[in-house]
């Protein structure tokens, strides 16, 4: 409804009526007057010079927190000329939203591991899929999740990515799994239609191939245990890293607090000075 002076002349005394009525729940909702009168009365007793700053800082208390409203993941470069995501962290605090922070992936050059030059092109053809995938799980399921979140909780959206990086874990097991199934399939004749199951040594042959090799001046044969390969991380994966990087920036950035001092202050640690670096004299 129109609240203007001249729609207030128009309105009959029943609809003014209304009008009040809906002003004084909103004011009694939010408890604006007796948090109002709490300020004011302490703007009697302290009587500060600059008494429009007081009243801004003791109404800010009553601010909602910085809500995270949305992520913005665009594959972009870095200084070192390396394809990277950039993620921008839109916060939602006293009504209004903006960019608080940004923050890039880390990726070294993939000419520190290819080792001819033939072999960069498939590296930078994984390089951009992961990119895509990592701005697709950043602006999808990871949004999702932290939409509506506390920027200055830490811990709190740390616990929310640690819980989707073990979903997309999962997810990668299960197809692994799915393909080595695949790929360990006996072979089926198909002509007799029977399965042709591989041949097994049984303990006896075992024993005489020992035998035989020995005769002949071998020794037995050696079982070389391989070593676990490497852990594969699955594409897209940087999205958990990269985003809780970019949170904590915007964290730091809402307090208008060094960020050591924001990452200690989420780690219920008290630090007054900045860490000095490790030096051997």
């Amino acid at each position: 409804m129109d609240s203007s002076p001249t729609s207030l002349a128009s309105l009959s005394e029943r609809e003014l009526h209304e009008l009040r009525q809906q002003a004084l729940g909103y004011l009694k909702q939010h408890q604006i007057q007796t948090r109002i009168e709490n300020v004011l009365n302490h703007l009697c007793v302290q009587r500060p010079d600059d008494v429009f700053g007081y009243l801004a800082s003791g109404l800010q208390e009553y601010c909602q927190p910085p809500a995270i409203s949305r992520l913005d993941a665009y594959p972009t470069v870095n200084s070192d000329g390396c394809d990277v995501t950039k993620v921008d962290v839109y916060v939602t605090y006293k009504n209004e939203t903006k960019v608080v922070a940004s923050a890039l992936s880390s990726h070294q050059p993939l000419e520190l591991q290819a080792s001819k030059v033939d072999d960069l092109q498939p590296l930078y053809e994984q390089r951009k899929t992961a990119i895509g995938r990592c701005c697709e799980h950043i602006t999808g399921p990871i949004q999702d999740r932290l939409g509506g979140e506390n920027a200055g909780l830490q811990l709190a959206v740390d616990d929310a990515l640690r819980k989707f990086a073990d979903e997309l874990a999962a997810q990668e097991k299960a197809r692994s799994e799915e393909d080595a199934t695949g790929g360990l399939q006996q072979s089926i004749d198909f002509e007799s239609g029977k399965q042709t199951p591989a041949k097994i040594k049984s303990g006896k042959d075992s024993v005489r191939s020992q035998k035989k090799d020995a005769k002949k001046g071998r020794g037995a044969s050696i079982e070389v245990i391989q070593n676990d390969p490497p852990e594969v991380f699955p594409p897209g994966s940087d999205a958990i890293s990269v985003t809780s990087k970019a949170i904590c920036l915007a964290g730091a950035a809402l307090k208008e607090v060094p960020l050591y001092q924001h990452i200690a202050e989420c780690s219920a640690r008290q630090v007054s000075d900045a860490p000095s670096p490790g030096i051997t004299p």
